[in-house]
């Protein structure tokens, strides 16, 4: 690999976060974006809608993230038109996995989680790696603050008894769990410089008519 093809695996910062629950699901993320210890903005997106009521975030180089993002509801529009009905969950999963690993000698330097509404009204999470490998869980970090966060939301998420399925969801009723996102979010820009601006959290919850509605909770972090 030269070394202008190395300059293009820049990390910039920050963190996203992925949660599912019986009835909702949830991602977060910070929206700082910097590079080589530098602010580069305070306002950065990192939590994209999907055409087909899903989301994604996504942390790592934000070119690679943009295009990411645009590949994506490009292909499920598509599918949509061919199929004459909105692509489902487990299938933008898949067909996440696969835009991934099509770079997979020069992959996105991404790490991408996919949130949405399954068939049953339960919220779904699906993690990524650069190269397409997909996991369903329950909850997932990916980003510079990850290493901090995970024995926390660990600990305060995941039952003690063994037999907790990871790739289910978790128990925690949603109005205790948005302020322990806040939390860890806060605590984290303290001692992550990468992780700061504002915390962005989005709230995904089946409605009446079948789809599914968004709220949006916007809380301030460090600015410096």
């Amino acid at each position: 690999m030269t070394e202008a093809m190395l300059e293009h695996y820049v990390q910039h910062g920050g963190t996203v976060m992925a949660i599912a629950g019986p009835d909702f699901a949830l991602i977060a993320s910070d929206t700082r974006s910097s590079s080589n210890g530098t602010i580069v903005s305070n306002n950065q997106l990192k939590i994209f809608r999907l055409p087909n009521q899903t989301a994604v975030g996504i942390s790592g180089n934000m070119a690679d993230s943009l295009e990411v993002v645009s590949r994506l509801q490009a292909e499920i529009n598509r599918s949509a038109e061919a199929k004459g009905q909105p692509l489902s969950l487990p299938g933008t999963a898949e067909m996440l996995s696969l835009l991934l690993y099509e770079r997979r000698i020069f992959p996105y330097y991404v790490q991408v989680l996919l949130v949405g509404i399954d068939g049953t009204g339960k919220g779904g999470v699906y993690s990524y790696d650069p190269v397409g490998h997909c996991e369903k869980v329950a909850y997932r970090l990916h980003g510079t603050s990850a290493k901090f966060m995970l024995a926390s939301m660990s600990y305060l998420l995941s039952p003690y008894e063994s037999e907790f399925d990871y790739t289910d969801v978790i128990t925690m009723a949603l109005e205790e769990l948005t302020p322990v996102v806040k939390d860890l979010y806060t605590s984290c820009s303290e001692v992550d410089p990468a992780t700061g601006g504002g915390c962005e959290i989005w709230i995904l919850r089946p409605n009446k008519e079948g789809g599914v509605e968004y709220e949006t909770v916007q809380h301030q972090l460090r600015q410096d």
